[in-house]
């Protein structure tokens, strides 16, 4: 294992790692057939992942964050395996989101 780097800002060229962390951390967590959600549903939820246009379009939405909001990763070396969303507010902080790859 490299060094682990964790509350890093994230950069545009983190985009694409961060969005396979989210689908593999849904994949990991949000399958349960039992109340029916299936791998299938998370796979149609992510089905343009991949592709350009959709890679564009969080970076831009990276890029134009309200200034009380942030985007954290923690990294393994170069390697994105976290990812967290803080927003800042005047009462209190709060954790929006944190996804980590499942092994």
């Amino acid at each position: 294992m490299d060094s682990v780097y964790i509350g890093l800002p994230t950069v545009p060229n983190d985009v694409p790692q961060i969005i396979d962390v989210y689908y593999r951390a849904w994949l990991g967590t949000y399958v349960n057939e039992e109340i029916g959600i299936t791998r299938d549903d998370i796979e149609a939820f992510f089905k343009d992942r991949a592709e350009q246009s959709e890679i564009d379009r969080r970076t831009e939405h990276l890029a134009n964050l309200p200034p009380n909001q942030h985007l954290l990763v923690a990294k393994d070396g170069v390697i994105v395996v976290g990812v967290c969303r803080i927003v800042i507010r005047e009462k209190c902080n709060q954790l929006q989101a944190i996804y980590i790859l499942p092994e």
